[in-house]
């Protein structure tokens, strides 16, 4: 399988982030609750909501970054599926 076999199954809109995400969703088990709670927490830290309690932030933090951590795989399960190169993400 290759990158033009997972643009042809899940759509060829949006980049290749997109796609993935698509079939994240629809392939690994999980995906699309993990996809789902890592928007929320991302928009739980980008409001203020949290600046008046650091330890909830902290722990707010802890969790979006264990989330990332799981799409990060799951995202790495559908390249190795689809032989596309692993991601390089800059620090």
């Amino acid at each position: 399988m290759s990158t033009r076999d997972l643009r042809e199954k899940y759509g060829s809109n949006g980049g290749t982030p997109a796609v993935i995400n698509r079939a994240i969703r629809a392939e690994c088990p999980g995906g699309n609750e993990a996809l789902d709670a890592l928007r929320s927490f991302h928009e739980i830290l980008r409001s203020d909501r949290l600046e008046s309690n650091p330890t909830a932030k902290a722990m707010a933090e802890a969790a979006r970054n264990r989330l990332v951590e799981i799409a990060n795989a799951m995202e790495a399960e559908i390249r190795r599926r689809y032989g596309m190169p692993p991601e390089t993400r800059k620090p």
